[in-house]
């Protein structure tokens, strides 16, 4: 498997995040859970550019056997094996991570799925823990750009309940959660970077 996407896209989100994911004083290494990995190019990426990060990579179960294959040289170091992880069938996982990431889900799940990941992303976060979100976003219910409504439309031909999310709600369902949006960062190719963090309710 391979995205010329995430190919396109995956060093201007090390750029974004470089300025979030710096070694902390006293801390060897952060730990982050990557909800849907995909391909697993951005975990592969990023775990090669920042020394600082131990990954835990998950997909739903005919995705893991790709995303295991991609990063078999980096699983002896500072990446596990990728875990089972599908919204649609809920898994209590341990709450100690450092970082949650995600990267073009938002997108192509149902607005069920959708709050689910975001309960998930809060649960698993330390307190302070960063919560970041890669994909389209609109404004005002109005889209961003041409090619993310023709996109969207696409999305809902494929699932009805798909499609570009709201920012307004997005950030309402994280802070109903715990999860304070501190930067909107804009994107190459009418993408954004969400970033969150976990704070006390």
């Amino acid at each position: 498997m391979f995205s010329e996407a995430c190919e396109r896209n995956k060093i201007p989100i090390g750029d974004a995040l470089a300025r979030f994911l710096k070694p902390r004083q006293g801390k060897h290494l952060d730990k982050v859970l990557e909800i849907g990995s995909g391909t697993g190019q951005h975990a592969e990426y990023l775990l090669q550019r920042f020394h600082n990060l131990y990954w835990q990579p998950s997909d739903v179960a005919e995705n893991l056997s790709h995303i295991t294959q991609r990063l078999r040289p980096l699983l002896l170091g500072r990446c596990l094996e990728p875990i089972l992880l599908d919204l649609n069938k809920p898994r209590q996982l341990h709450a100690n991570y450092d970082i949650v990431f995600t990267a073009n889900t938002l997108h192509i799940v149902n607005n069920e799925l959708v709050e689910r990941l975001i309960r998930l992303a809060a649960s698993v976060l330390c307190s302070e823990g960063m919560f970041f979100v890669y994909g389209p976003f609109n404004y005002g219910g109005s889209f961003s750009s041409q090619s993310n409504a023709v996109f969207d439309e696409w999305l809902k031909r494929r699932d009805s309940d798909s499609g570009i999310r709201d920012i307004e709600k997005i950030t309402a369902q994280a802070l109903s959660n715990g999860l304070m949006l501190v930067e909107d960062i804009a994107m190459p190719a009418n993408n954004q970077l969400l970033v969150f963090k976990k704070t006390l309710i």
